[in-house]
């Protein structure tokens, strides 16, 4: 993930946040770690990768979206969405970001749908 936030692995009954990886590319003059993880992706699983902008979004109680909000946010209410509605979705919700500009953080989002096993 490269000095990002996990990627989330998902379908209805499964969650993952894929942690391994590496530190920020580009900072280092060679990488002081490689992190490798392996694992078996089953059919009609989905993946977002995402930057950390995204927490900036609010929870029902107004605060700061968590990685426990993420999670439950995709497997409830985004789950049967295809990845362009799950942008969609977030591209609506980022506009109602309200913090200091001195916080503000870029957004940036990749949704993918697994359909075959890998």
């Amino acid at each position: 993930n490269c000095g990002h936030n996990p990627i989330a692995l998902y379908s209805s009954d499964q969650f993952e946040w894929l942690e391994k990886g590496t530190t920020i590319l580009g900072a280092f003059e060679s990488l002081p770690f490689i992190e490798v993880g392996k694992l078996y992706i089953k059919s009609d699983m989905k993946l977002l990768l995402y930057t950390d902008g995204i927490l900036n979004l609010k929870n029902n109680q107004n605060q700061a979206l968590s990685l426990y909000d993420l999670r439950d946010l995709l497997q409830r209410e985004l789950i049967s969405k295809s990845p362009e509605e799950i942008i969609a979705y977030f591209d609506q919700k980022i506009i109602q970001i309200n913090v200091e500009d001195s916080l503000k953080d870029d957004v940036s989002l990749l949704a993918i749908d697994i359909k075959e096993p890998i």
